[in-house]
């Protein structure tokens, strides 16, 4: 069984929590947001889906002709339809950047969090590709990227996937990002937005100084810092529970760790620390495109109190979907129901 909450609208009446270490923020529900005790508001906000098919049913699917798509040849068609092709390297500005890519249609453009790579939305590049362009970039210093520059911000990874989406033709894009990919998302709105034509943020954070307390901000870091120039293998282990509900399915746990092992600190601590020093507050009431907030109801590195309420009630208009029982990493935990809210969602932008 798989419980989907209703689509819930922040009422504007609500201030964004600024002290994010806070637990006492309000649960906003079709009441009009008046407080209610936890039990009260999961009631309100959440109804039954018997199977995932049934939400599958009733979502339409797209199957474009590719052969015959505008600026798609015969073997470029072929080559996008293959789900699991290698990844794609091109020259961006004298840089190597690597991305993945499957499928046509309108462009959704995929960002990772920490401690992975562009194969982290293996599940999307495969179940997404009939409705959509998907393409998850390597971020610098991930995957097939080149590593970034010392001192890069979060601005500066902002600017290099516009720069690369430049290279591949894109100039409007779905933008879709988990966690540091999620905060990411907003920072390219925040400095290119005539890119973004919708958000779809994935158990994201308004950068970590920006959603999280100063002391679980500086734990993290600590962490990162301590085992960043040690072998993945001896503390990748450590953080799968944080990652997934449970045990996790086996092969979102196998897919992990083929790309753990990947890591390297001169990709990891430019990124983590750039995220670290990130506060995006300001920019949420910003927003003006259509806006998905999906969430694992059991994530515990961004906490749906308060981290998701935060940007529920900054973001106008925003829809806060959440998948319950699912952890950190719910688009690998549940890629089935979160390809079918991510398709569901963006089949109404204009």
């Amino acid at each position: 069984m798989i419980l989907r909450p209703l689509l819930v609208q922040p009422d504007s009446r609500l201030a964004a929590p600024r002290d994010s270490s806070s637990q006492s923020s309000p649960i906003l529900s079709p009441t009009g947001g008046r407080r209610l005790a936890d039990d009260q508001a999961l009631e309100l906000r959440v109804r039954k889906v018997d199977d995932v098919a049934d939400v599958l049913a009733r979502l339409p699917l797209v199957r474009p002709n590719l052969a015959t798509s505008p600026g798609v040849s015969q073997s470029d068609a072929e080559q996008r339809t293959t789900i699991g092709a290698a990844v794609e390297l091109v020259d961006v500005g004298g840089r190597t950047m690597a991305y993945h890519r499957a499928g046509n249609g309108p462009p959704l453009v995929l960002l990772h969090g920490g401690w992975s790579d562009g194969r982290a939305w293996r599940p999307q590049l495969a179940g997404l590709a009939h409705s959509f362009d998907v393409i998850a970039w390597d971020a610098p210093g991930c995957g097939g990227s080149e590593d970034p520059l010392d001192g890069t911000t979060l601005a500066d990874y902002a600017d290099a996937l516009a720069e690369l989406l430049a290279v591949l033709g894109v100039d409007r894009a779905h933008l879709g990002g988990l966690s540091w990919g999620g905060g990411l998302a907003i920072a390219v709105y925040q400095h290119h937005p005539k890119l973004v034509r919708s958000l779809v943020l994935v158990g994201a954070y308004a950068g970590w100084k920006g959603s999280l307390p100063p002391e679980e901000v500086e734990v993290r870091l600590r962490r990162v810092r301590a085992e960043a120039e040690r072998p993945p293998a001896e503390w990748m282990g450590g953080y799968l529970p944080s990652f997934f509900s449970g045990p996790g399915p086996p092969e979102a746990i196998e897919l992990i760790r083929m790309m753990m092992p990947d890591i390297r600190a001169s990709g990891l601590l430019p990124m983590l620390t750039a995220f670290a020093d990130a506060d995006l507050r300001e920019v949420l009431p910003t927003i003006a495109v259509p806006t998905l907030l999906l969430w694992g109801g059991a994530d515990a590195r961004a906490p749906i109190r308060p981290v998701a309420e935060a940007l529920l009630s900054s973001i106008r208009g925003s829809e806060l979907v959440v998948l319950p029982g699912a952890g950190h990493y719910l688009n690998l935990a549940a890629p089935d129901a979160f390809n079918a809210e991510v398709r569901r969602f963006l089949g109404a932008v204009p």
